[in-house]
């Protein structure tokens, strides 16, 4: 669903699916032919490891309780805790890497890659000093 409906994020844009649907994006946003050819040069060049971001479900610590849909009941017969949120953890070298280069590419600030990749500003200032 995110890759189909989400837009621009983290997620998205270093994410081999979306690549093959979006053909022009690696030229856009990155600068290469393709995003193997984006990918390859970054192993080689940088001796890093391709990364997919990871989506963690976030669970509310109390279990469903009180309303009355048979999902709600559901839920609670399984023994179930609601997902109340989505979460994306700290970004790895690859991302970092990709980050500063779609900085260099775009011309996006560190402030609007920062909105990508929901991290904050000073984040991605140390990322582009980093790579």
């Amino acid at each position: 669903f995110v890759l189909k409906y989400g837009g621009i994020s983290r997620y998205s844009i270093l994410n081999d699916e979306w690549h093959k649907a979006n053909k022009n994006a690696a030229t856009d946003l990155f600068g290469f032919r393709n995003w193997q050819e984006a990918k390859t040069i970054a192993q080689q060049t940088l001796k890093i490891q391709p990364t997919t971001p990871n989506i963690y479900k976030v669970f509310d610590k109390k279990k469903t309780a009180g309303g009355g849909g048979t999902g709600q009941q559901r839920q609670r017969q399984l023994g179930q805790e609601a997902v109340t949120d989505l979460e994306l953890r700290e970004c790895s070298d690859w991302e970092q890497a990709f980050a500063v280069k779609l900085m260099d590419r775009t011309g996006l600030t560190c402030g609007r890659v920062a909105i990508i990749f929901h991290k904050s500003r000073r984040n991605v200032t140390r990322w582009k000093q980093l790579w």
